[in-house]
């Protein structure tokens, strides 16, 4: 079943470690998607715009949310369940499923790879914004 669903700017389409029960299609406004890294929210550069879909991997997958979904403004989206999904994708033939798990397993693998890439850029930075001298007054 699709449901519309309003999301109000700074407000979580989902989090990071939530159960996947749904995909999204957006219909107006715009998403970010964030991770949690070394307690801090980290901003990927994927933003989510109008007629674009997300949540679609845990679909194939069964795997839990790795990473968050925040409106950047008030944001409309048609929640589409993945039961329905699934009893559409029934209708398919065997290979059309094997198919699109090999590619989504493909696609996690290839953001995993990123991700961890992202991270390190993230904590490098981190660490040479800590190991910066203080600022001098100009009391001296």
């Amino acid at each position: 079943m699709a449901k519309l669903i309003t999301i109000p700017k700074g407000e979580y389409l989902y989090r990071q470690g939530d159960p996947a029960t749904a995909m999204y299609l957006v219909k107006s406004g715009s998403l970010v998607i964030t991770r949690f890294f070394l307690h801090h929210e980290v901003a990927h550069r994927n933003h989510i715009f109008a007629d674009d879909i997300v949540g679609e991997l845990s679909l194939f997958d069964g795997k839990h949310r790795d990473h968050n979904v925040k409106a950047t403004q008030d944001t409309e989206v048609i929640m589409i369940e993945y039961a329905t999904l699934l009893h559409s994708m029934a209708q398919l033939p065997p290979w059309a499923e094997a198919l699109m798990k090999t590619l989504i397993s493909h696609i996690r693998i290839v953001a995993h790879h990123l991700r961890v890439r992202i991270d390190q850029e993230v904590h490098q930075e981190q660490m040479s914004s800590s190991k910066k001298p203080a600022p001098l007054n100009d009391a001296g």
